[in-house]
């Protein structure tokens, strides 16, 4: 009779314990794959932020470069957000008749589609995982020689906030440029 007691003792308690280790085990797997969804959402937000990055560096190169478009030298080559916000385009400024590239600095210039430089195949992005947050200037322009930057507004630096629209993981990373052509990637952060 005793030695049935000290059995059905040592079984319960094996039991309590067994659960108590399945309920730990569950508690940390289901923190894990929580943390690994938010590092996945922060790895996408990075790597289209970047894509964004290595656009505009292109987009500076090219104005650097001075490529003729159709016998004619571009005022400059420039990054414009899409109208609604879901991408952006490389374009090359054109001046507007009767005026030069000096009008470029005024917001005077004709915007032409970015075709047929090898540089660039397309010339139109979609955001794929980045929803645009806040930013302060739009278009940003390229201007040869150097390449000077031009910000429309005027402003000593552009600002581009983003966080992942898939994951929603409160995450935001930012693209700064100033006018000296400095491009930097900083993120991602909690705002």
């Amino acid at each position: 009779m005793q030695k049935i007691r000290f059995v059905s003792f040592w079984l319960g308690q094996t039991i309590i314990e067994m659960l108590v280790m399945l309920t730990i085990v569950a508690l940390l797997s289901s923190t894990l794959i929580l943390f690994n969804k938010q590092t996945q959402g922060e790895k996408e937000l990075y790597e289209e932020a970047r894509k964004l990055v290595v656009d505009l560096r292109t987009a500076q190169d090219l104005a650097f470069s001075m490529q003729d478009i159709n016998g004619e030298t571009p005022c400059g080559y420039g990054v414009e957000l899409l109208p609604d916000l879901t991408g952006y385009e490389i374009f090359v400024a054109m001046p507007r008749p009767g005026m030069t590239c000096a009008d470029v600095q005024n917001g005077s210039y004709i915007k032409v589609p970015l075709q047929g430089v090898p540089a660039v195949p397309e010339a139109v992005f979609r955001f794929s995982n980045l929803e645009l947050y806040s930013y302060s200037s739009n278009p940003i322009i390229f201007v040869p020689p150097y390449p000077r930057t031009i910000f429309f507004p005027s402003n000593s630096t552009a600002l581009f906030q983003f966080f992942n629209k898939k994951v929603g993981s409160g995450s935001l990373i930012e693209i700064q440029l100033n006018k000296a052509g400095q491009i930097t990637l900083q993120g991602p952060t909690t705002p």
